[in-house]
């Protein structure tokens, strides 16, 4: 059924593929597992299901999980949780749960169901199902998979840790925690690394965002081939990445800096936000470069303004403030996104363009800041102390009228001084000297921390 599926797709036979779809559904059919994955992985050229039709085959994958062959447990599975699947992007937006309820209790079911069966997944399967579900915040069932994967299976073959690894770079730090290979495996697998294929780099891109500092000899000969010509053999993303990060190890000098400018002038029209994102607070650290690097960024910026989310807004305004770059329109542009999105940031975004604001010159700047302060008021515990102080330095300096607020903070801060490190205290204290509150009960407070950390 599932080849005939196929076949039906390629001679683009819409109805005829809809009326094998409904005698599987109304025969209970095992098979319509296949062909519902069959139909929504090539979903663009085909004509949807009714509302019906998806609710059926949905519940049908949910009742009837345990009793199905391998192969369509796998199916179902890539159905419910690959995160570069058409299936996933579909059932994102079922329209018979427009609040995803089903979906959910599916997701958490099946999930259940896969962690109950986790003896009988190979490793790599069960690697499959946790790239799946970290996409889905699904980490406490991730961790027990992870855990599993450690405890059974000491020894994993080396193609199966290169898979695991940057699968591992998606999870939050304490899910990470419980898959603990051994530093020879580390090395075995770092010996192999010649990075002649986009993987290598994106392997030791991974280790290092999970906690594995890399040796200086396998940094160094990233470096080479990157100074050697690899960049245009690599996607735009995977060449952000490796700058991002190269910059952060100070991997970068003058020459590599120069050959990464031509590579972004040249490609900037084919890279996507996030890589803009990372091309711009890596030559903002640099200080190379400045003016023709953030006027190529600023031209694909404005060709790409409907796609900004919340999340880019404030790292570019952050990386354009820390250089002084930027045109008017750009302000304006973002100035009006910074309107639309800002409820759905977090105290880091939100800290992060009250230090831009403050730095840029616009006429708005005064507004906006206000504006923001909204948003620390009705967040306000959310914000850690690094976060607390950076924002009151920035209101303090620029003489933000919003005393309510400023008291507020300084009243948290009070509260997180025992928690803050030396630089964060001397912030504190330099804000509460802009307001004039040297004979402040927390200026005293401040001293005493910093001779206790001192």
């Amino acid at each position: 059924v599932s080849r005939f599926i196929q076949l039906s797709l390629e001679l683009v036979d819409h109805k005829l593929i809809e009326e094998v779809f409904h005698q599987l559904l109304m025969k209970e059919n095992p098979a319509l597992v296949s062909a519902y994955y069959e139909i929504w992985r090539r979903h663009e050229e085909f004509t949807k299901l009714t509302t019906k039709q998806e609710k059926q085959a949905l519940q049908y994958i949910l009742k009837n999980f345990e009793h199905l062959g391998f192969s369509r447990r796998l199916h179902a599975c890539r159905a419910l949780f690959d995160p570069n699947s058409p299936i996933f992007t579909r059932l994102t937006k079922i329209p018979f749960s427009s609040n995803r309820t089903l979906q959910n209790k599916m997701m958490i079911e099946v999930t259940e169901k896969i962690v109950n069966d986790k003896e009988s997944w190979t490793p790599h399967e069960t690697i499959s199902f946790i790239l799946g579900m970290g996409k889905h915040r699904l980490n406490n069932s991730c961790k027990i998979l992870l855990s599993h994967i450690s405890e059974n299976h000491p020894n994993l073959e080396m193609k199966t840790l290169r898979y695991l690894i940057p699968v591992l770079g998606l999870l939050p730090k304490y899910v990470v925690d419980s898959f603990t290979p051994s530093q020879e495996m580390i090395k075995t697998l770092l010996s192999e690394v010649k990075f002649d294929r986009e993987s290598d780099v994106e392997l030791t891109l991974s280790l290092r965002k999970i906690g594995y500092i890399l040796p200086k000899h396998v940094t160094r000969k990233m470096c080479k081939k990157m100074a050697t010509s690899k960049l245009d053999s690599f996607s735009p993303s995977i060449n952000a990445r490796i700058f991002s990060n190269l910059v952060k190890e100070n991997m970068i000098d003058r020459s590599l800096a120069d050959y990464y400018q031509r590579y972004l002038t040249k490609n900037s029209a084919k890279m996507n936000l996030q890589d803009l994102t990372d091309f711009s607070w890596g030559f903002a650290k640099l200080r190379v470069h400045e003016r023709e690097v953030f006027k190529v960024i600023e031209k694909a910026i404005m060709k790409k303004y409907a796609d900004l989310n919340f999340r880019d807004i404030p790292s570019f305004l952050y990386a354009f403030s820390i250089v002084g770059k930027g045109s008017e329109d750009f302000y304006s542009i973002m100035e009006a996104k910074l309107d639309e999105n800002i409820i759905k940031m977090t105290p880091k975004d939100v800290c992060n363009c009250i230090h831009a604001f403050s730095k840029i010159k616009s006429p708005r700047s005064k507004e906006i800041l206000l504006c923001l302060s909204d948003k620390v008021a009705s967040d306000l515990e959310l914000f850690n102390s690094h976060e607390l102080v950076n924002v009151l330095f920035s209101f303090s300096r620029h003489r933000i009228d919003a005393p309510e607020l400023i008291q507020r903070l300084s009243d948290r801060a009070f509260d997180l001084l025992p928690k803050m490190s030396k630089s964060e205290v001397r912030d504190l204290r330099t804000a509460l000297k802009f307001q004039g509150r040297e004979g402040s009960k927390l200026f005293a407070e401040t001293a005493l921390r910093l001779g206790q950390l001192t």
